[in-house]
């Protein structure tokens, strides 16, 4: 039937199978440069808010006080944490805010008064002053797990290693007992 030398015809039907693994390979390559392309976006979105409220900081260290920048920035950074971080950054940027805000209420009543009371703000001022500044060390505790570029890749194929996790079981005695 056909007139081809028979390694010819191996090579014909080997063809197919290793265009297929090339191909295969290609796509594997392909979506593992865009799983890292999407991990480099994610990090720079991060360090971006990161970076936003360590300029806000820094200028309560720089000057005593807030500006109104300052509070623009770390409103940003707020904002942006939304989606991109945990409960606890997004608390932690809160608590920060409100420090921001106290900060600021202190500052403006030391304008307005004098005596004990003055000193009782500029002390006030300090404290909320010094409580910012600690960002220097919390802060990087709370984002440095968010700022890591060794996301693990989740590819299709389930990792053979991995334990699989208990069921939960329901036990009529764990049950409430208007359910029962």
């Amino acid at each position: 039937m056909n007139n081809l030398p028979q390694w010819v015809q191996i090579l014909q039907a080997l063809l197919t199978p290793v265009i297929a693994l090339a191909v295969g390979f290609i796509a594997y390559r392909q979506w593992r440069t865009a799983h890292s392309r999407l991990v480099l976006d994610l990090f720079e979105k991060r360090l971006a808010v990161y970076e936003r409220t360590r300029r806000a900081v820094s200028v309560v260290n720089t000057h005593g006080k807030a500006s109104p920048d300052a509070e623009a920035d770390l409103l940003a950074a707020m904002n942006s944490a939304e989606f991109l971080f945990g409960k606890d950054v997004r608390d932690y940027l809160q608590k920060l805010w409100e420090r921001f805000v106290r900060l600021g209420a202190a500052s403006a009543m030391i304008e307005g008064t004098e005596g004990e009371e003055r000193k009782r703000q500029i002390e006030l001022r300090s404290r909320f002053a010094l409580e910012i500044s600690r960002f220097y060390y919390e802060g990087s505790d709370i984002f440095s797990p968010y700022m890591r570029m060794e996301h693990r890749l989740r590819g299709p194929v389930k990792n053979p290693r991995q334990r699989p996790r208990a069921s939960k079981r329901i036990d009529a005695r764990q049950t409430p007992p208007h359910d029962r």
